[in-house]
């Protein structure tokens, strides 16, 4: 399955299904309440009406990996939104995720957020991901993939 395997996919989720393109603009949206919310713009640059689905997978930090004592996941699928648009037109998806869904099985069987960076990955499926990174401790702070890493975080939105 996509939660361990780290090679190449033979065929891309839905590829062949869509007989148009789309992009997508994703990023953080901040805290409200207990959830981490983002955004994405998803907008049909073909030549004809389809589906698209936004898919959310989280990722931990390779420190929060090496410091637990049980396997993590390479990533997980913790939201999705299938949307239909026609030639041409945009929408926007807005997501608002618990901030349980970030929890990790621990080696006793019990689910953990770990403090630290968490990545969240906005992906179509086609290798060109984007990202924002999450840091759970305290204060919730999101980082945009384009920034420079080390940077401090552009805003800090609340507290999980």
């Amino acid at each position: 399955g996509y939660r361990y395997y780290s090679g190449a996919a033979l065929f891309r989720f839905g590829e062949g299904l869509s007989l148009t393109t789309f992009s997508h603009a994703c990023s953080a949206g901040g805290v409200a309440g207990a959830n981490l919310t983002f955004r994405c713009t998803v907008t049909n640059t073909g030549a004809r009406e389809g589906d698209e689905v936004v898919q959310l997978y989280h990722r931990v930090s390779d420190a929060i990996r090496r410091a637990a004592d049980h396997p993590i996941p390479l990533r997980k699928l913790v939201e999705f939104e299938r949307v239909s648009l026609g030639k041409g037109a945009s929408t926007s998806v807005q997501f608002s995720l618990p901030r349980q869904r970030l929890a990790v099985t621990n080696g006793a069987g019990d689910y953990v957020l770990y403090k630290g960076w968490h990545t969240i990955v906005f992906s179509r499926g086609t290798g060109n991901d984007t990202s924002v990174d999450v840091r759970i401790d305290g204060d919730v702070l999101f980082r945009n993939n384009h920034e420079d890493p080390g940077l401090p975080p552009k805003f800090a939105s609340g507290t999980l």
